[in-house]
């Protein structure tokens, strides 16, 4: 029997998840006012956070997130999966958020520096295709921009013994 249409991948791994026993919550709201969503694992604490997709155009870390939702059931699960920390920006296509900061550079940190950084190694190639750029906003102070605030109250909220960010710079994945 043809399934129906009823909103895309995104109802469908959500379904998924639910059905492997991953609890979602809201966690904040882009500058867009999209949800920013974060998938539990089952009854435990969990210990880790994973998220993906804090650039937008690093989709392929998003489908790596969501297969773990769909295959990877909940009770078995110690980490919170965050498959998209950058919602804006992947509908958009684009590394920044709505904004044009670079969330990966707006975490408040002692390095943390109101200046614009290159977007990849200053030895790299020059990207210029339409969705990428060679220099990145870190923002206007450190934790200015809403995702980087809810992701950081979420870790402080969870205590996490370690983080995972998945990234896919080089047309390949890492964290």
């Amino acid at each position: 029997m043809k399934q129906p249409r009823t909103g895309g991948t995104a109802i469908h791994v959500a379904a998924l998840a639910e059905k492997n026993g991953w609890r979602r919550e809201t966690y904040g709201e882009t500058v867009e006012g999209l949800p920013l969503i974060a998938w539990w694992p089952g009854n435990s604490a969990p210990t880790r956070v994973v998220w993906a997709a804090i650039h937008g155009e690093e989709a392929v870390t998003l489908q790596l997130a969501h297969q773990l939702l769909r295959t990877v059931r909940a009770q078995d699960a110690c980490a919170v999966v965050i498959p998209v920390a950058n919602p804006d920006g992947v509908l958009h296509a684009t590394r920044q958020n709505a904004r044009g900061i670079d969330l990966n550079r707006n975490f408040p940190s002692a390095e943390w520096q109101p200046t614009t950084f290159p977007t990849y190694w200053p030895t790299a190639l020059t990207r210029t295709s339409e969705h990428r750029n060679q220099w990145s906003s870190a923002g206007e102070s450190a934790g200015s921009e809403p995702e980087v605030r809810a992701l950081c109250d979420l870790i402080e909220r969870i205590q996490p013994t370690s983080t995972v960010d998945l990234h896919t710079p080089l047309e390949c994945v890492i964290a």
